[in-house]
């Protein structure tokens, strides 16, 4: 452990010095802000030009509605720029050299790969409490009723795991590619393809369960889904964004546009099921990381002294 700590100080000095951090965070505070002032605006509005017959109950739907539209933009967004930022962790490293240097000198390449995954999903964290935080400032300072802050921080757990996912899935991309431009368009690429697989994938399982069985319901349509479409639903992270509606319990359940395809708690298992599994992946592929000097090289030069 004393070697993770020392990878994690090096990497943690290595980040609060890089200008691009601040850029970073001031640029996903700007995206947020942005964001919250288009879902505030949304929500006054519907309250504006809805019923006459404004209720407590209607109130709170609407905030519930208007929070899970913010997080669904906030989701989107993030998602994109945690998989480029994370793709972008090692290349720079490998491409100065730096990578095989570093593991010259007997590192762990685990407590090396640990120590940039930490990091990542600290940021990743931090992002998502300064969102949380840009939306309350934005929607307080609009004077608009707030929910309480239990519900906040429970809608929050759900975007918090895609975006962590897909940093997961970045670092995994760094280790694969020694160049941060072949990095950045395979980060790209993935994203694009997932968004693409999520919504097919579950189209056709469900119609491939309404096929088994024309009564299904959007409760019971997994039951009836085949195998090899549960594979590549329950695989694919954006799956994870039908748990935001119901933590907020505002899911409309329909078996064709909105089918429950899980409960929270084993949503949010899955999710880091998901993100333990990328982790794995990613350590894999740099566990064949090759040092500056091979063992023969290094073993022929301790005999020659």
């Amino acid at each position: 452990m004393s070697e993770l700590t020392t990878h994690l100080r090096k990497d943690v000095r290595l980040l609060m010095t890089d200008p691009m951090f601040a850029i970073l965070l001031v640029a996903l505070a700007g995206i947020a802000f942005i964001i919250a002032l288009v879902s505030c605006a949304g929500y006054v509005s519907s309250m504006t030009y809805g019923s006459d017959v404004v209720t407590q109950a209607s109130l709170e739907l609407k905030q519930r509605q208007a929070l899970a539209s913010y997080w669904g933009a906030i989701a989107g967004v993030f998602m994109v720029i945690f998989t480029v930022v994370a793709a972008l962790a090692l290349t720079g490293e490998k491409e100065s050299g730096m990578v095989r240097y570093v593991l010259t000198y007997r590192t762990s390449k685990l407590w090396f790969y640990a120590s940039k995954f930490i990091v990542l999903l600290s940021v990743v964290i931090m992002a998502m409490l300064i969102a949380l935080i840009t939306y309350l400032a934005v929607f307080s300072f609009m004077d608009v009723p707030m929910l309480e802050i239990g519900t906040l921080a429970a809608s929050m757990v759900f975007p918090l795991l895609i975006a962590m996912v897909f940093a997961a899935i970045g670092l995994a991309l760094s280790t694969m590619s020694d160049k941060k431009a072949g990095a950045i368009v395979a980060s790209v690429a993935i994203f694009f393809l997932l968004s693409l697989l999520s919504q097919m994938s579950i189209g056709l399982g469900v119609s491939a369960a309404y096929d088994i069985n024309p009564d299904v319901t959007a409760q019971n349509v997994t039951e009836y889904i085949p195998l090899e479409y549960k594979v590549l639903i329950y695989a694919n992270p954006l799956v994870l964004g039908f748990g935001t509606d119901l933590m907020l319990n505002i899911s409309h359940y329909d078996h064709f546009t909105s089918p429950q395809l899980f409960d929270p708690g084993w949503g949010a298992a899955l999710g880091l099921a998901m993100v333990m599994a990328w982790f794995a992946i990613g350590l894999v592929s740099f566990s064949r990381e090759r040092m500056d000097k091979g063992w023969l090289t290094r073993i022929r030069g301790r005999l020659k002294r």
